[in-house]
């Protein structure tokens, strides 16, 4: 039995970035990948956690800089920023 051939890289960031921008439903995105859904979801939770990681990270190079930045403040969920900026 042949193995499934795997998707290179650009194209399985294309399909995920299309799903996350809502253009395609789960069962769109692992129809056009070639996978079950399970597999697909599986995509849509790593690409959070690396995201959530990816923010943990520059917030901790931020802290480290000692500097009062307000773009980082901007990049926070509403909830998150307490700043009289976001209030604005």
């Amino acid at each position: 039995m042949p193995q499934k051939q795997k998707l290179e890289i650009k194209e399985k960031v294309r399909i995920l970035q299309t799903y996350l921008d809502g253009e395609i439903s789960i069962s769109e995105g692992s129809r056009e990948a070639g996978v079950n859904m399970e597999a697909f979801r599986r995509w849509i939770h790593r690409n959070r956690f690396q995201e959530l990681q990816n923010l943990i990270l520059e917030f901790l190079v931020f802290c480290s800089r000692g500097t009062n930045n307000i773009a980082w403040k901007q990049k926070l969920p509403l909830s998150w920023n307490t700043s009289k900026e976001a209030a604005v």
